[in-house]
């Protein structure tokens, strides 16, 4: 047994690459329907910037678009745990 230790090594695995978190958390948005959402976001700001020039809403748009990312953090924590 000390000669096949010696000769091979001890019998262990090496550990898998760790991805980033931050690399976890854009693969969330890896999906169209988020994109489409997001794209929706950008297009609702800027119907309102060009109708409603003096209009900016703290809690429109911009909320829905931080909800977003709030689920998707907490969705990619759940998945990790």
């Amino acid at each position: 047994m000390a000669a096949r230790l010696a000769r091979d090594g001890p019998n262990r695995l090496d550990p898998a690459e760790q991805v980033p978190a931050w690399r976890k958390f854009l693969a969330q948005f890896a999906d169209p329907l988020i994109y489409l959402l997001i794209a929706a976001v950008v297009n609702w700001r800027r119907f309102q910037a060009s109708f409603f020039p003096g209009f900016i809403s703290p809690l429109g748009s911009n909320a829905r678009l931080i909800s977003s990312c709030m689920r998707t953090a907490a969705g990619a924590h759940w998945r990790r745990s």
